[in-house]
């Protein structure tokens, strides 16, 4: 990973929150191709990324020192308790989103934690959790899983 795959995976994050990911997926393809601030309407997000455009390096360094990777990511613009994990899986650490979808998934099949449910399912597939999460993701998204 480089500063910049840093960089590119954090906006996508940040133009993720709270919408859907074909819409924010629609925004950072046209973002990426004309790098124009201007093209995100959201101006907390817009601000968050032109923070980052300007301190991705340092932030950057201080991610591959943290101790406690979560925790550091969290410290950032726009990233809060769910993002922080997937942008952290993002990065290619291999942990679960607690999204609304994946909690009730977990309490459907009787775990009280995301993580747990993905650790075993990992385990019994042989597929990263980072697979996993993604996996049970797009088919809640989807609506090929329907739990109710």
């Amino acid at each position: 990973m480089t500063e910049t795959d840093f960089l590119v995976e954090y906006i996508f994050v940040v133009l993720n929150a709270s919408m859907k990911n074909w819409v924010a997926a629609k925004i950072f393809r046209r973002f990426m191709e004309k790098l124009d601030f201007d093209m995100i309407g959201h101006e907390s997000k817009r601000k968050a990324i032109i923070e980052a455009s300007l301190k991705y390096r340092g932030w950057f360094v201080s991610l591959q020192r943290a101790p406690d990777k979560l925790a550091f990511l969290e410290t950032l613009p726009w990233i809060g308790e769910a993002t922080k994990y997937r942008l952290v899986r993002n990065l290619g650490i291999d942990v679960a989103k607690p999204d609304r979808h994946l909690l009730r998934v977990a309490r459907r099949f009787g775990y009280n934690d995301v993580q747990e449910m993905r650790r075993e399912l990992s385990e019994v597939t042989g597929d990263r959790v980072g697979v996993v999460d993604l996996a049970l993701w797009r088919a809640c998204e989807q609506g090929i899983m329907r739990l109710g």
